[in-house]
């Protein structure tokens, strides 16, 4: 699994990832902003299928 497959993992990951050795700081960050945006999408979805 490469770090972006952890990041697609979505929140549950986010607490592993520290423990993780070939992921950065800087790639967290990056995967959290990614993460929170696909979750606005979803909710946005969601309330329109509705």
């Amino acid at each position: 699994m490469d770090s972006y497959g952890n990041c697609r993992a979505g929140k549950a990951m986010r607490k592993f990832v520290f423990t993780d050795r070939m992921l950065s700081y800087k790639h967290i960050e990056q995967c959290e902003k990614i993460m929170s945006k696909k979750v606005i999408m979803i909710q946005e979805i969601s309330t329109i299928s509705r």
